[in-house]
């Protein structure tokens, strides 16, 4: 299964796995799933870090990516033409979690 995380539960993940379910925490760490990470998740990181809504240590950029190789993710990256696609999705395919379930179904390069 391919699995693409928010940046809660990529926190969570590194710093808390309390706070993830059993089976979110089961289904990242299993063999034959396909985990990635968006880029887009270190940007809302960096956001918030600015705008003194989340608390991380200096090197929280360091953390975040020994946290992603731990659980053995890909960086998605966040392309022009995916920016587009996602205006296109609402109201064509029910719900959000679906459409970032599978991003390059809806992407075409």
């Amino acid at each position: 299964m391919r699995l693409l995380t928010d940046t809660h539960v990529l926190l969570w993940a590194i710093d808390s796995p309390e706070k993830l379910s059993a089976a979110a925490r089961d289904a990242l760490l299993a063999v034959d799933n396909a985990v990635s990470v968006s880029t887009a998740s270190l940007w809302e990181i960096a956001i918030k870090l600015s705008l003194g809504r989340i608390e991380l240590a200096p090197d929280w950029f360091a953390m975040v990516e020994a946290g992603r190789a731990r659980i053995e993710a890909r960086w998605l990256t966040v392309e022009a033409v995916h920016c587009r696609q996602v205006a296109v999705l609402h109201g064509t395919i029910g719900t959000r979690s679906t459409a970032c379930s599978s991003p390059r179904r809806y992407a075409k390069t």
